[in-house]
This record gives structure tokens, sequence and C-alpha cells, in this order.
């Protein structure tokens, strides 16, 4: 028990280290998401969901033309309506001359160009397409598009949901994750801090493992399951395993939950593929997190966006300018369209103070 409890310390501890080195991006990720993807939630914001956003934007072309980009990577490249990839096997056949018969006339050639094997091929691919229609990757897409387009890095994680045999896609906020290069510059490791409701909690790990982990938890339960608390998903590379043995914990990734407020271990598994899908649009030398055209293009952004703040304020003043009334003629100016304001001569006559 002792040693999970240290893992579990470990793995917090190494979020923190990680955040440290995420830290320096965070001011010019809420500065995109508030002038071009404004409808999602802050990197650091403590406010709750749901609450009204885009009160700094004044010009909408950042996020017409981000949603054009995604939607025509989207449309390009992963569409629903097309076969947007193909299975191939490019490696040449060699038979030997005095053998194999009828197989003769295949040597040299791509195994892919024997009908049998380009009919398996073309087989597979439709279990492939089916797989991702039945799953939720085409409503996924779109937003991972601007993740990339807009704060530069987008994170998707797969699974599979062995009760409904589907694949499932789920998209995480920039907010929530930390990740972790290799020395081939591809990420190896990815650490996520995120809030789940206590009925998330039980349909996840199930009710006898959370009043285990958390002494407080029945209560907490039976007063509101919708209460929120923090865990922690780690998913990175085994530094010893033996593939040979194939329980959860000789497999080559370690996918590891924590609870954060007990520093205790919920669920430590194992993936033999690492499920992140981890994108950035362009890396900037050894830096860890991407960038994207919005931050090429924040400059003109914030500019046209306080030119056009400006340009309202200058209709605003044409459109509705200011009144000059003395005092005894409060409240019956009249400033709606055609309106007559009747003044006694005294008035009329009388220099303004």
């Amino acid at each position: 028990m002792a040693e999970k409890i240290d893992l579990a310390d470990k793995i917090i501890k190494t979020i923190g280290h990680l955040a440290q080195i995420r830290q320096p991006y965070e001011y010019m990720w809420d500065e995109i998401i508030d002038f071009v993807v404004h409808y999602r939630r802050g990197i650091n914001s403590t406010s709750s969901k749901g609450l009204k956003t885009g009160e700094r934007v004044y010009d909408t072309t950042p996020l017409q033309a981000l949603n054009l980009l995604a939607d025509g990577l989207h449309g390009y490249l992963v569409s629903p309506s097309i076969r947007w990839f193909g299975l191939k096997l490019p490696n040449r056949i060699e038979f030997p001359l005095t053998n194999f018969g009828n197989m003769r006339k295949w040597n040299g050639k791509r195994a892919d160009s024997i009908p049998e094997i380009k009919q398996w091929l073309e087989d597979s691919e439709d279990v492939m397409y089916s797989d991702f229609l039945r799953s939720n990757f085409y409503e996924t897409t779109p937003e991972y598009f601007r993740d990339g387009g807009s704060i530069g890095t987008a994170n998707m994680y797969v699974e599979e949901d062995v009760r409904t045999g589907k694949t499932i896609y789920m998209l995480y906020h920039p907010r929530e994750y930390y990740i972790v290069e290799g020395k081939d510059g591809s990420v190896k490791a990815v650490y996520r801090k995120f809030s789940y409701t206590l009925d998330q909690l039980v349909e996840m790990f199930g009710y006898e493992k959370m009043t285990d982990v958390d002494e407080n938890f029945k209560t907490m339960y039976e007063n509101n399951p919708y209460t929120e608390t923090e865990v922690a998903h780690a998913v990175y590379p085994r530094d010893t395993y033996d593939p040979q043995k194939k329980d959860v914990k000789n497999m080559q990734w370690a996918s590891v939950w924590i609870h954060c407020a007990k520093s205790k271990i919920l669920r430590e598994s194992g993936r033999t593929f690492f499920p992140h899908l981890t994108w950035r649009w362009r890396k900037n030398g050894d830096e860890w997190w991407g960038r994207s055209p919005s931050w090429d293009a924040y400059v003109e952004i914030v500019k046209n966006n306080q030119a056009e703040k400006d340009l309202m304020e200058v209709q605003q003043m044409m459109a509705r300018p200011p009144y000059y009334a003395t005092e005894d003629l409060r409240g019956k100016v009249k400033i709606r369209p055609k309106g007559r304001t009747w003044l006694s001569q005294s008035q009329y006559d009388r220099p303004p103070k």
C-alpha cells in the first residue's frame, strides 16, 4: 500500500513540475481564447461554467477565420462523406520461377495488386470506416482542429467503451493536461488534472472503491452526488516491464488514476499503445508546446479589435451625441426622432451658465 501512495505522490509532484514548464504559455493562451475562441474557458479562469463570454471582442473576424480553417481541414481531410484513407501493402512479391504454379505471374508485383488481397484490404477499410461512424470521431475532430489553429496544441484521448463496443474520442481542454516530450521530439507522456463529479467517480471506479479511498465519500455522495472533486490521470512509458507477461502492470504504457485530495491511487493499469493523439501545429525549436496561426496574427488581431472598438464608439457618438440643457429642462428635453422641446422666451434668451 505504501508503494502505491508513493506513486500517487510522485505523479502529483510531476504535475507540479510540468505546470511550471507550461506557465509561460498560459498568458498568450488566455489572450487567444479571449479574442479568437472566446466560448472556451480561460486557462486559469476560476469562473463558473456557462457564464457569458466575449466581452472583450469587438471584431469576430478571427473566430470566423478559425471556423473556416477548422471546417476546411475537417471537410477535406476526415469528412464522413469521403473515403479519406486507404490500406496498402506496398511490398513486392518474389516467387521462385520453379514454384507456386499460377502465382508466377505476380512475381515482382505489389502484394495489394492480387485480387484476393485487394478485396481483403477493402473489406478491412469498410470495417474501419464503420467504426469511425459509430464513434464520436467526426463530432470531435472539428474542435480538435480549432485547438490546433488557436492554442497551437491539441490533445485527443482514445479508448474503447467495453459496454457498447464503440471507440470513444475525448478532446481535452488545454487547461487540463500537461505533456512530456521525448528525445525524438514526439510526445511520450500526458498528465491530466481535472474535476469529476462524485457520480462520475462511482460510474468509473465503483462505489466500494470510492468509499475505501475517501472515508467521507458516502456522506458527500448522499448529500449531493454531483459535487466535483479533482482527479489526475497519468499515461507514461514504463521504465521496466516484461512484454512476455499479459497483466496490466507489464504493458508498455502505464495508466494511473489518482484522487488528488487524498493522494491515493484509484486505478493502476496499462496500455499496449499510447492513447493520446497530441498535435502541435508548429514547434518552435526545443519548446514542448505548439504555436499556431493565431500566434502569428496576434498583433493584427488585437489591433483590429481595438480599431473596431474605437469605430463603435465613434458611431455611437454620431448616432447618440451628447446634449446640453439647463437644469430646469431636466426630463423635458425630447431626444427621440422628431422630438421637439418647447422653451419659453425667457428660457431661450437666457445665456448658458
